[in-house]
């Protein structure tokens, strides 16, 4: 199979990629010529093809067209940018991606158009797993993007699989900008989080890529009961791992568009969840030793000035 996969350089599409190379797929690697990309273009150019473009030329695309087996969508401007910069968020996530569409529908031989949507279109609260029967609805601009997108695919004649992923980072994702973790620390620590692990989310691309009982449809891609945890749960886990502590009590009240999900027909299909929330938390652990080995003896301080200072950002 030949797979074009779009942001192929970024956190999901790196793993992306590895699981494609992996399996022995031909890949066709599309992403941004950054200064970042050009040094992961160096490391891959070997083993697949690198197109560094600005994506609105287009040649990335209608030059491979009739070589390609599927497209792995996931260039997208992502929260917060999505909510500061509306803009360019429109003009990447719904006008690039429909431009895409709109190209597939026009050539006879339509390869299969993977899309990645978001369990945050569920909407806010809720404490029962979500079903794909549930009714979605927009709370900001990336989910309204994300359900204008569906929309579209849904009105194409292309084959498509849309996959509405639940909370996927991994240890490598350990940045985050003060307004988003403020955003995650005002969030109620009961609120349901169903975490996935993105090599799991990998795996279901790939595998919605080749099974044809996937194709027009919407999967729900979480990882399962394992996975199933709350807001702290979460948030807790890179304090924990740096021999830190998240007092409960400096949550807030707010609900969040975090759910837990019904993953059952979608690992029927895609079988796919390998990885559980313990290991996310033992890769933390691992990636962040060195650093809690030297906060360690200072925890003392260091716990009740992280609270104070959090008390006062969150005012």
């Amino acid at each position: 199979m030949n797979i074009l996969l779009t942001g192929a350089f970024g956190n999901l599409g790196l793993v992306c990629l590895e699981q494609a190379l992996s399996q022995g797929f031909s890949v066709i690697a599309v992403d941004i010529p950054s200064k970042q990309n050009r040094q992961l273009a160096n490391r891959f150019n070997k083993q697949c093809r690198v197109i560094l473009t600005n994506y609105q030329d287009f040649l990335w695309l209608e030059n491979h067209l009739q070589s390609i087996d599927a497209i792995i969508h996931l260039a997208a401007i992502l929260p917060p940018l999505t909510e500061t910069n509306a803009g360019l968020s429109h003009q990447v996530n719904i006008k690039l991606t429909q431009k895409i569409i709109e190209k597939l529908n026009r050539i006879n031989r339509k390869p299969i158009f993977i899309y990645p949507s978001s369990v945050t279109v569920f909407g806010l609260g809720g404490k029962q797993p979500k079903k794909v029967t549930d009714k979605p609805w927009a709370t900001d601009n990336y989910t309204q993007q994300k359900l204008t997108i569906e929309s579209t695919l849904k009105e194409s004649q292309i084959p498509y699989a849309i996959l509405r992923i639940g909370v996927s980072v991994d240890a490598r994702t350990l940045k985050t900008d003060w307004q988003t973790l403020k955003q995650l620390l005002n969030t109620h620590p009961d609120n349901p989080l169903e975490y996935i692990h993105p090599k799991d989310v990998a795996r279901a691309f790939i595998q919605a890529a080749q099974e044809k009982t996937a194709l027009r449809k919407i999967h729900l891609i979480g990882g399962g009961s394992t996975c199933q945890i709350t807001q702290y749960d979460f948030l807790s886990t890179a304090f924990n791992a740096l021999g830190l502590s998240l007092p409960k009590e400096m949550m807030g009240k707010q609900a969040f568009y975090t759910h837990w999900m019904d993953t059952t027909e979608s690992q029927q299909v895609l079988r796919y969840q390998q990885l559980t929330f313990s290991d996310y938390q033992k890769d933390m652990r691992n990636t962040l030793q060195i650093i809690r080995a030297f906060i360690f003896p200072f925890r003392w301080l260091i716990n009740p000035l992280l609270k104070y200072l959090l008390k006062k950002g969150l005012m």
